[in-house]
């Protein structure tokens, strides 16, 4: 008996069947007669609808489709939508029947500008993901598309991502038609941004007129009282100076841009032998510019866990007035390793800014990990002038294009020279005020004089600019990372060990920008060192 009734008892639920059957059978009715209660009319377009399949991801169509919308019984609904979202609206529906909908850069904000409108929160998340997705790979042209409408309906994520990419890529902006659509609070606060990459300031100046003479129109003097201050003139090389001079752009409107040349030319002339308040102002601040009297390209090749040692020299810009004729190097990078951590433990436990927290500087090689730490020691081959701060960028290459930026850190000379005014065994550097600004003069002195040729002129240097150095460090995802290209399998015979074949290369580029010492870089200097002194610890050995 008891045999008979374990048979006979009941088995553990099942749960059989296909749920994408019933999407199936749902989209077969999508702009079909067949059970049509209802009707969407946009301009000569009818399509017809279902209720039910309306309102299941639209609280709006909900309303719309209710009686309290009407007091007769709704059968039919004129819709009025935006210009750019009437030819995509058979895609807007064929989502709500269907659950998926292809989509391009062209339809993805129509597409999101609707499910927005109507509140179908699963396609406005689809878009935002999809709109997020070009834009971290780099799609300039959707981001330029997509940002009116991003700053508009409040989508900070999306409109921040969207800012980046098109400040990373400035210089194919300037080029495209689109430019001259984006509205004037916009390039203003674009052109204010110190970490724009572009070729040179006279490409954004270029850039800066075409948009004026294509929006030529209203109050025209307001946007050129609005965007030329945003122009940085000093960081122009002469002879692009003289071209704007010769323009018949400038003719017209020498009111307007001649007051920021004269600042220019002040600053070309008094830069390098006089320090004044002023010059710390952004418009005397270099952006990312890659010209190559900023910028330089390296290419560095890994292994499994390491980056290769390696040593450059470059010719990058090491004052504020560097000459585009430039050719003799001004800065070393060396590329540092755990082989060989303990040449380097010294110089690395010593640099400024490194903590306790930093002994996990090179790790074990034989730990298996997903990054691969890259440390590159950028040195001045010439002294930097003690009133002078380089701020020292690092960015990633990808098809010749700088792809993210990877770290920043300014470069702080001693800064006694330009306080005090000392130099070496008590002789004095006079300070002389004229005006208001503060001028510092050169002083006879028995320490050597660094003299360069292009522009003229000697300066001082401190005592400990043989130390200066910085520092820079990222960790590298094995994914972001190339392979190098094949070469052909040589063997080098029994009395030779065979050079180590990378698996891993990267590019690259190391941009300089001096700029003077502010106030605020000195209270940043003072504080971290005492920060310094209190918690710096060896962090090898």
């Amino acid at each position: 008996m008891a045999t008979a009734s374990a048979n006979t008892s009941v088995s553990e639920d099942e749960l059989i069947g296909d749920k994408n059957v019933i999407v199936e059978s749902i989209s077969r009715f999508y702009n079909s007669t067949e059970m049509s209660d209802i009707v969407l009319k946009l301009g000569n377009q009818r399509f017809s609808s279902h209720r039910f399949v309306l309102v299941l991801l639209s609280d709006v169509f909900r309303a719309m489709c209710s009686k309290r919308w009407d007091n007769n019984k709704v059968n039919e609904i004129e819709l009025n939508e935006n210009e750019q979202c009437i030819p995509v609206f058979p895609r807007f529906l064929h989502f709500l029947y269907h659950g998926t909908v292809y989509v391009n850069t062209t339809t993805a904000l129509p597409l999101l500008m609707l499910a927005d409108k109507y509140n179908v929160q699963p396609l406005k998340q689809s878009c935002e993901r999809y709109v997020h997705t070009q834009v971290h790979e780099g799609n300039v042209i959707g981001a330029i598309r997509w940002l009116p409408y991003l700053q508009l309906c409040g989508h900070r994520d999306l409109e921040n991502s969207c800012i980046e990419v098109i400040v990373m890529e400035m210089e194919f902006v300037l080029k495209f038609d689109d430019f001259l659509l984006l509205n004037l609070d916009f390039l203003v606060l674009l052109l204010g941004r110190n970490d724009i990459v572009v070729s040179s300031e006279y490409s954004l100046y270029k850039g800066v007129v075409k948009w004026l003479e294509a929006n030529n129109s209203g109050d025209n003097q307001n946007n050129f009282e609005v965007l030329i201050p945003q122009i940085r003139f000093s960081m122009m090389f002469p002879e692009q100076l003289i071209e704007i001079e010769k323009s018949e752009f400038y003719r017209l409107h020498q009111d307007v841009i001649g007051p920021f040349l004269s600042l220019a030319h002040r600053f070309r002339s008094l830069a390098l032998e006089v320090s004044d308040d002023s010059f710390c102002d952004n418009i005397y601040r270099p952006r990312n510019y890659t010209n190559s009297v900023w910028c330089h390209y390296v290419t560095l090749d890994a292994d499994s866990v390491n980056f290769h040692n390696k040593c450059v020299n470059l010719q990058n810009a090491n004052d504020m007035l560097m000459s585009a004729h430039q050719r003799d190097p001004n800065w070393q990078v060396q590329v540092l390793n755990s082989e060989k951590r303990d040449n380097n433990s010294s110089v690395l436990s010593s640099e400024r800014g490194f903590r306790r927290q930093s002994s996990t500087l090179f790790a074990n090689p034989s730990a298996a990990t997903s990054t691969i730490p890259l440390y590159v020691m950028i040195r001045p081959l010439r002294p930097v002038r003690s009133n002078i701060v380089v701020d020292i960028s690092m960015f990633q290459v990808k098809k010749e294009k700088l792809s993210h930026h990877l770290d920043t850190k300014s470069l702080l000379p001693d800064s006694n020279l330009a306080e005090n005014g000392a130099v070496g065994n008590g002789s004095q550097r006079p300070k002389i005020q004229i005006n208001g600004p503060r001028f510092f003069y050169p002083a006879t002195s028995t320490r050597d004089k660094m003299f360069q040729s292009v522009p003229i002129h000697f300066s001082l240097l401190p005592q400990t600019a043989s130390e200066q150095k910085v520092i820079l460090h990222h960790e590298f995802n094995r994914d972001s990372l190339e392979h190098p290209p094949e070469i052909p399998c040589v063997s080098f015979g029994p009395h030779f060990t065979n050079p180590a074949r990378p698996v891993h290369t990267v590019r690259l580029a190391i941009i300089t920008k001096p700029r003077f010492r502010s106030n605020d870089d000195v209270a940043a200097e003072a504080n971290n060192e005492e920060d310094c002194a209190d918690e710096a610890l060896p962090i090898l050995g």
